[in-house]
């Protein structure tokens, strides 16, 4: 079963810090070297001091994090809130076709469990470098300095209705037209009724894989300590249409007689042709969702669109032992089909890039810098749902959901009590 309980945040001072905007900042993993650059000069008190700090010869960035950890609660920078509590998160933003969608989920502690032994089910593979990087922050500073991303699904609501928002505590709206809200529920009968109603959910992790394994970890290695036994959560319902996934679209390295070969060999499998442009290209994406279409762009073949001839190819030829669900994600047929099977070989993980936007990807092909991108639609709610119902795993940044959290909201650090 899921269990949360309530606990007391830790949140910036708001009359010392001059603003939300100057201290928040999106997870670690999603952020930039220049973007971190920026946001640091923004503010010495910046969340992404902690989260990812410099790497500066002859220091440890993880000890440099605990200690400014301990010297913003020092000097009131940082304050515990004076009850336990758990917070209500709110985001409206604004999606490229101009809709305006909310999500509201809400901030918990969550009770650890290890994966296949209950009701917490990862949906993606990880790496072990940022899984490293992770359990050495969390034994250098001992908190959750970021809320994972979880999800539960709850088509009649009944989650959703518990959360009463009363006590605002945190509003800002940033440059992208996202706004973001964070309220606190203190009512002891409220609380408890949300604690209920998650009880008999199976919860997805959306994102912070690396942050849970570290803290699986980090758990074996505080066995006995309460604290140990937790990870600060934010928790939103995947049925909600609040919940926006964007394609991660694939920016690959490849040698011109590999992509010649790709365009040659993929004709057995898939139905090929050409777009006139990168609005023709994503509307035929678009058009294809239900059908298994991936697009592409190289500077010498232009913009083709890749329409699988019959589904029945991905039984044979991909891995055996994958449920049919993980053969007909899209993320799949380009890696396991598109790529491997046509040029009989996988492509290293050090020539693939991601993003989101499709003229980027564009933009980096004319540039230079890769020489064939591939385009996704995105991935459903309920393919993640499934994969990780069948203890199964998408590759690595098969989704993006959006928008992402801010980090620096609310915090938590280990005491006696928890």
């Amino acid at each position: 079963m899921a269990e949360i309980i309530p606990f007391q945040g830790l949140r910036y001072n708001i009359d010392k810090i001059g603003g939300w905007e100057l201290v928040t900042a999106p997870p670690y993993d999603v952020i930039s070297e220049s973007e971190r650059a920026v946001l640091q000069e923004r503010s010495p008190y910046n969340i992404t001091h902690l989260t990812l700090g410099k790497d500066v010869p002859g220091e440890d960035k993880y000890e440099r994090a605990a200690t400014s950890l301990s010297n913003w609660i020092k000097d009131e920078i940082l304050l515990p809130d004076g009850e336990d509590c758990i917070y209500i998160y709110e985001q409206e933003y604004l999606l490229d076709n101009g809709l305006r969608r909310k999500r509201r989920g809400f901030i918990a502690l969550l009770g650890l469990e290890r994966f296949g032994r209950g009701v917490i089910l990862p949906h993606e593979e990880t790496l072990s470098a940022p899984r490293e990087d992770r359990i050495r922050l969390l034994r250098a500073c001992r908190a959750s300095l970021s809320p994972i991303f979880m999800l539960y699904y709850d088509p009649e609501r009944t989650i959703d209705s518990a959360l009463i928002t009363n006590k605002l505590v945190a509003t800002l709206e940033n440059n992208r037209g996202e706004s973001h809200r964070i309220w606190q529920l203190t009512s002891l009968g409220e609380m408890n009724r949300l604690k209920k109603a998650i009880m008999d959910k199976d919860v997805y992790l959306a994102d912070g894989h690396h942050r849970y394994e570290a803290a699986l970890i980090y758990q074996n290695e505080r066995a006995g300590e309460k604290a140990g036994n937790y990870i600060m959560a934010y928790l939103t319902n995947m049925a909600d249409d609040g919940l926006t996934i964007l394609p991660v679209h694939r920016l690959i390295r490849l040698p011109h007689t590999d992509i010649d070969k790709i365009e040659k060999e993929a004709g057995k499998f898939f139905t090929i042709k050409n777009a006139a442009s990168l609005d023709r290209m994503l509307s035929l994406l678009t058009e294809g969702k239900e059908k298994h279409v991936i697009g592409s762009y190289s500077k010498h073949k232009g913009f083709s669109i890749f329409f699988l001839k019959d589904e029945e190819i991905l039984n044979k030829l991909l891995r055996q032992g994958r449920s049919t669900e993980w053969k007909m994600l899209d993320t799949n047929i380009l890696h396991e089909l598109l790529l491997n099977q046509t040029l009989e070989k996988e492509v290293e993980k050090d020539n693939i890039t991601y993003t989101t936007s499709a003229e980027e990807a564009v933009t980096a092909v004319e540039s230079g810098r890769f020489n064939v991108a591939f385009f996704l639609n995105p991935v459903r709610a309920s393919e993640v749902k499934s994969i990780a119902q069948r203890r199964e795993k998408m590759p690595g940044k098969a989704t993006y959901f959006y928008p992402k959290l801010l980090d620096g909201l609310v915090m938590w650090q280990e005491s006696d009590r928890c």
